[in-house]
């Protein structure tokens, strides 16, 4: 790592320490000078974490400039770092997945991570702030069926919720099952037009961006996160 005291190893249990534990620079002293006497200080910690920083830097910058080129999911949760609250995003593609942290919530983290001329197709769920992100938008499937089932299992739910609630598993079904054999641009632009046709008007707003997968093959119609590394909501 450079020239260290301490070695990479010593570097990469630091980082593992503060960003995967979540343990203040305190704690981390104490735990590495009760246990291995280490005989570090807090200002030792926070020179080995800026040196992960410019050591692993250069690869996540690449990680980043990869990310433009892909289709990925991407979705935020609630953090808090040093008692103020953030925002921490994950941007998951087949090939890479890349993580941000961030003040905000906005499109403007998309637009930071993916570019303003971003042109590939995005999986995400229906916060509103998303809607003027860019590139093509495939909404989440998970989420919509969960919000209608929820709503069709109430003590005392709307008369017609149950027949909305299966209705919508139905055309999602059907599409997915279609969408598996569809081999022509044209047939993908029919059967994205007609699938949109079926829907409910309550969900006209969003239309254009749950059949997404239709036309773009390898689309997944919902969003997919590794598991525990986010409280998805």
């Amino acid at each position: 790592a450079g020239n260290c005291h301490f070695g990479i190893n010593f570097l990469l249990y630091i980082t593992y320490l503060r960003f995967v534990m979540n343990l203040p620079y305190n704690k981390i002293v104490t735990l590495l000078n009760d246990i291995y006497r280490a005989g570090v200080s807090e200002g030792t910690i926070v020179d080995y974490i800026k040196r992960a920083a410019e050591l692993f830097g250069s690869e996540y910058e690449r990680i980043k400039s990869e990310m433009r080129m892909l289709n990925c999911h991407y979705d935020d949760t609630g953090q808090r770092v040093l008692g103020k609250n953030r925002w921490l995003w994950v941007f998951i593609a087949r090939e890479a997945v890349l993580y941000h942290t961030s003040r905000s919530r906005s499109k403007n983290v998309v637009v930071e991570i993916l570019g303003e001329d971003y042109d590939g197709v995005t999986v995400q769920d229906f916060y509103p702030s998303y809607d003027g992100a860019p590139g093509m938008k495939q909404k989440c499937w998970a989420h919509l069926l969960r919000d209608a089932n929820e709503l069709a299992e109430k003590k005392e739910p709307p008369l017609e919720a149950a027949l909305f609630y299966g209705g919508l598993k139905r055309i999602f079904t059907s599409a997915k099952k279609i969408a598996e054999d569809l081999r022509t641009a044209e047939e993908r632009r029919n059967e994205y037009a007609a699938h949109v046709k079926r829907l409910a008007k309550r969900l006209l707003k969003y239309s254009s961006e749950l059949f997404t997968f239709i036309l773009v093959p390898g689309i997944e119609p919902q969003i997919i996160l590794p598991s525990g590394l986010l409280d998805h909501a």
